[in-house]
């Protein structure tokens, strides 16, 4: 599949609505679900000296675009994304539940996270409450666990604060962390790896200290 065919993917498969009346109800810990039955995040390296970049998207052919990404850093900016970061994979049906996974083991501190805004997997626990992870619920959780994590939400929705959907989301992000979603927004259509190598920069002056 060719990254033209890809871009389109993206947008046809993000057409969706949100119902005004539904709601999901998140615990913290769901006893019920047992998370041993989702997959382990993919860990394409993991060397304790280098910075942890997570990348969360339910759509695979994202992964094939975020490559392009770091190849064009690699050419313009002689930085070697590969090379100098772990990158860790939480791809598929399932992204958000095997993201959360990872984060309650408390095993590995996520330094920057691009992540999906919308994953559309929710699961039904015993007691009938609808358990879902959207990109919004692993970023308070990424947050809660590391304050300097550097996050970009990467959608391809626009940011109209009109559509009911990205205002549902918008509203869910800035009333629990009182921050500007816009300055968290990437959309897949744009020229991502200039806005990419800007927040390594950033992680890197941020968390410099943490790491040494």
């Amino acid at each position: 599949m060719n990254v033209i065919k890809i871009i389109k993917n993206l947008f046809r498969r993000e057409e969706v609505i949100v119902e005004s009346d539904l709601k999901f109800i998140k615990k913290d810990l769901p006893v019920d679900i047992d998370y041993d039955t989702f997959d382990d995040v993919e860990m394409m390296s993991n060397d304790k000296d280098k910075f942890n970049m997570l990348l969360m998207d339910d759509f695979l052919e994202q992964f094939t675009l975020y490559d392009l990404d770091f190849k064009k850093i690699k050419r313009e900016y002689f930085y070697d994304v590969k090379d100098k970061i772990n990158i860790i994979k939480a791809a598929g049906k399932y992204a958000g539940f095997m993201t959360y996974k990872l984060l309650k083991s408390n095993k590995i501190r996520i330094d920057f996270a691009l992540l999906d805004l919308t994953l559309e997997t929710s699961i039904k626990i015993s007691n009938g409450d609808i358990i879902e992870y959207d990109g919004i619920d692993i970023a308070f959780e990424l947050l809660d666990r590391n304050k300097d994590c550097i996050i970009l939400f990467c959608t391809a929705h626009s940011l109209n604060k009109k559509d009911p959907l990205m205002s549902f989301y918008i509203k869910k992000f800035e009333e629990r962390t009182n921050l500007n979603f816009d300055d968290f927004y990437m959309s897949k259509a744009s020229i991502r790896h200039k806005r990419i190598y800007e927040k390594i920069l950033e992680m890197e002056k941020s968390n410099a200290i943490n790491i040494q």
